[in-house]
C-alpha cells in the first residue's frame, strides 16, 4: 500500500498506473492485480488505508480527553490539521480534484465509514451519530475548501470554533 500511496503522491491518481505501483513495490503487475483487480479497487484501498491511519492518529490525539465534549473539540482541531497537512490529499486537491472527489463523496462510503468511527469515539446514540456525521461532513468540507471566515486555520481557532459551535450541539443546546 505504501508504494501505491507514494506513487500517487508523486504523479497523482490520474497518471499513476498499476504497472508503476507494482514496480515501486518490487513485484510484477500480475501480482498487484491478484490483490486489486482494477485501479479503482487500488484507489479505494488507498483511501480506506489512509482513513484507518487517520483514525489511529486521532485516537492518540484524543486519548487524554475525559469527556465527549473534549473529544469533539480536540478531534475537530486535530482532524482539520491532519487533513490540511496530508501530502496525498493536498497533491490531489491541487492537481486533480475532479479525480479525487468521486472517491470522497461518491456513494457516501467514506462518509459512512468515518461517521461510524467518529460515533464510536463519542456518543453512539442516534443524536451522537447525527453529530458524528455533521463533524465528518464539516471537516471534509473545510479540508476540501479551506478558504473560510471561520478562523479555523490554526489549532486555537479550531478549538474555539468547536467549543462554541460543535460542543453545544452535543449537549443538545
Amino acid at each position: 500500500m505504501l508504494a501505491a500511496v507514494e506513487q500517487c503522491e508523486e504523479v497523482g491518481l490520474r497518471r499513476a498506473t498499476m504497472e508503476d505501483v507494482a514496480r515501486r513495490a518490487g513485484f510484477g503487475r500480475a501480482t498487484l492485480y491478484r490483490y486489486f483487480p482494477s485501479k479503482d479497487a487500488l484507489v479505494r484501498a488507498i483511501i480506506l488505508a489512509e482513513a484507518q491511519a487517520f483514525f489511529a492518529a486521532l485516537d492518540g490525539a484524543i486519548a487524554e480527553c475525559s469527556s465527549d465534549e473534549e473529544r469533539v473539540a480536540e478531534g475537530f482541531a486535530f482532524a482539520l490539521a491532519y487533513a490540511r497537512s496530508h501530502v496525498l490529499l493536498a497533491k490531489l486537491l491541487r492537481s486533480e480534484p475532479e479525480t479525487l472527489l468521486p472517491y470522497l463523496i461518491g456513494g457516501g462510503e467514506l462518509i459512512r465509514i468515518a461517521t461510524e468511527a467518529v460515533s464510536a469515539r463519542i456518543d453512539g446514540s442516534q443524536r451522537g451519530r447525527e453529530n458524528a456525521e455533521l463533524l465528518v461532513r464539516l471537516v471534509l468540507s473545510l479540508a476540501l475548501t479551506p478558504e473560510s471566515i471561520l478562523h479555523v486555520d490554526e489549532r486555537a481557532g479550531a478549538l474555539d470554533f468547536a467549543r462554541r459551535h460543535l460542543v453545544p450541539s452535543l449537549r443538545g443546546a
